[in-house]
């Protein structure tokens, strides 16, 4: 009988969730922007790019969402001082 021996960890280890995605509808929910917001920030720069799915079908990282929505709340609390 192969018996492998226990591994020997230096440190913490990170578990990491596989990526979620959102669909567009989700998107506009979550952000409350338009569908030709989103596309005008993505053509822009200032908005996630979503990844392809299938020759029709593309959905956004939500992890990249959620920082997008963090960075707009850090924006306005930056403007009050707040930062």
């Amino acid at each position: 009988m192969n018996r492998l021996a226990p591994i020997q960890l230096d440190g913490p280890v990170e578990l990491r969730q596989p990526a979620s995605l959102l669909r567009l509808r989700e998107v506009r929910r979550r952000t409350g922007k338009s569908r030709s917001g989103i596309y005008r920030g993505i053509a822009d720069g200032t908005f996630p790019a979503p990844v392809k799915l299938g020759e029709r079908a593309s959905a956004w990282v939500e992890s990249e969402i959620e920082a997008w929505i963090a960075d707009r709340i850090a924006e306005r609390d930056a403007g009050r001082g707040e930062a």
